[in-house]
């Protein structure tokens, strides 16, 4: 396959990823700094366990909590904006127990979106993973400039 085209997808594919999946996400979980917040309740709390396709275990940190905005009651699962997605491996299982062990049954905070009540998280800012995969993209996206430019050197 030509140069040209394999930088020219390499800069494309990431950038559409980035532009409909990981930025509208980054974007919020990032202004979950800003939310205010309230005082909750944690309902439950407990590590899930589900086995994928390939028969591997898969842990998920389950934490439900209840929280009230202008005397409306809501109900969410959400620990940091888009957690919810997230599953472990077996390597990372105790991460996921530490999790649900720092979100013990009982009084929490829970930050909500002022324009958006039914929106919240327990802890606020960027997951790890979203970083981890808009780095990837970036990245990806470099790697195809540099073909394109190899390319145009050579």
């Amino acid at each position: 396959m030509n140069q040209r085209i394999i930088g020219l997808v390499f800069i494309a594919v990431p950038l559409l990823v980035l532009h409909f999946f990981i930025w509208p996400d980054f974007q919020t979980a990032q202004s979950t700094t800003d939310w205010p917040s309230v005082d909750g309740q944690i309902m439950s709390s407990y590590l899930s366990e589900e086995v994928d396709r390939d028969g591997k275990t898969k842990y998920k940190p389950e934490v439900k909590y209840e929280y009230t905005v202008d005397g409306q009651s809501y109900l969410s699962y959400q620990i940091l904006w888009g957690s919810h997605k997230t599953s472990y491996s077996w390597i990372l299982k105790l991460y996921a127990q530490g999790i649900v062990d720092e979100y013990p049954k009982g009084k929490t905070t829970v930050f909500y979106n002022p324009d958006k009540p039914s929106q919240a998280v327990l802890k606020q800012g960027v997951t790890t993973m979203l970083w981890v995969m808009l780095c990837g993209l970036v990245l990806t996206i470099l790697a195809g400039v540099k073909v394109l430019i190899g390319r145009q050197a050579g």
